[in-house]
């Protein structure tokens, strides 16, 4: 199905249903959600990339329908990670811009990430950046 016609801000509840050639009724599990936009993010730079650890800068540039209530960064060896699927920091949101800082990562090794913010929406994530840790001799040999 396709919702029109929503205000932005208001909660929904919806429910699938199914008609038998009978005439009986059968409804699945009722669910909700706001109508609304998630945050805006972008992905700044990855900054002091070492062996085992980096820093990449974010910031939020719409805040969406509601004040996002968490953001982050979240990363992995394969492209487009979400906080589903790969490592993420999360911390509750104070500022429109911040630094993250990623740990527990391999030597010489490609990795993934972006930036995201969370409000009652959802979750925006940004672009991602691609990198590479540098080997444990301080150079990516």
């Amino acid at each position: 199905s396709h919702l029109t016609d929503l205000t932005e801000g208001q909660e929904y509840y919806v429910r699938a249903y199914s008609k038998t050639l009978y005439n009986a009724v059968y409804y699945g599990e009722q669910k909700s959600f706001f109508a609304g936009n998630v945050p805006e993010v972008v992905t700044g730079e990855v900054i002091f990339v070492s062996y085992n650890y980096a820093r990449v800068t974010s910031a939020i540039v719409n805040e969406g329908t509601f004040r996002p209530t968490y953001r982050g960064a979240c990363w992995g060896t394969e492209p487009n990670p979400t906080i589903e699927d790969c490592q993420y920091t999360r911390h509750t949101w104070h500022d429109l811009e911040t630094v993250e800082t990623i740990t527990d990562l391999e030597p010489n090794t490609t990795y993934y990430v972006r930036a995201f913010a969370e409000n009652e929406v959802g979750i925006g994530y940004g672009d991602q950046k691609v990198f590479t840790t540098l080997g444990k001799s301080g150079n990516s040999d």
